[in-house]
């Protein structure tokens, strides 16, 4: 049986990747190769074992880490982080509830797309067709049903019936 050759665009493929990688393999090599300064050398008593010259660094950095350096991670003496004291907020005042509304129902629309009714107030004789979440009074329409509204205000709640028991 005689081997099978790669298909071209494998072939191709593992040809430009292996060029790649020889590629940065040697820029590697190239940086890595630089003489060594002196300044970088280690110095020190213990003979230069891992001790390396250490930059300055600017006063407002030293200062901007006066909490990290109130709280070093490695001394015995470190405190946990206490964290400051909530703030208290008062509740927000509740609106006092408005009186119940003086409505009836004159009429009752229930589709598959629509739940609307007509309300009439003393204020308006012609009516105000309202559909659920709207506002009439202060009050909220939260169900429209054939048997009447329920309206809703705060925690208060009111059925209004189209047609009152006897």
């Amino acid at each position: 049986m005689k081997p099978r050759l790669p298909p071209p665009l494998a072939a191709i493929c593992l040809l430009v990747f292996g060029l790649l990688d020889a590629s940065l393999l040697g820029a590697i090599i190239k940086s890595g190769l630089r003489p060594i300064e002196w300044s970088e050398m280690p110095t020190g008593a213990l003979g230069g074992a891992g001790e390396k010259k250490v930059p300055e660094v600017p006063i407002k950095r030293v200062a901007a880490l006066d909490r990290t350096l109130a709280t070093p991670a490695f001394f015995k003496s470190r405190s946990p982080y206490v964290p400051p004291a909530p703030t208290i907020v008062a509740p927000a005042a509740v609106a006092p509830a408005a009186p119940p509304p003086t409505v009836t129902i004159a009429g009752i629309v229930i589709d598959k797309r629509v739940k609307k009714a007509l309300l009439l107030s003393p204020t308006d004789n012609n009516g105000t067709w309202l559909s659920e979440g709207d506002q009439v009074m202060g009050w909220k329409v939260e169900a429209i049903t054939a048997a009447g509204v329920t309206l809703r205000q705060n925690t208060s709640k009111m059925d209004v019936k189209m047609y009152p028991a006897p």
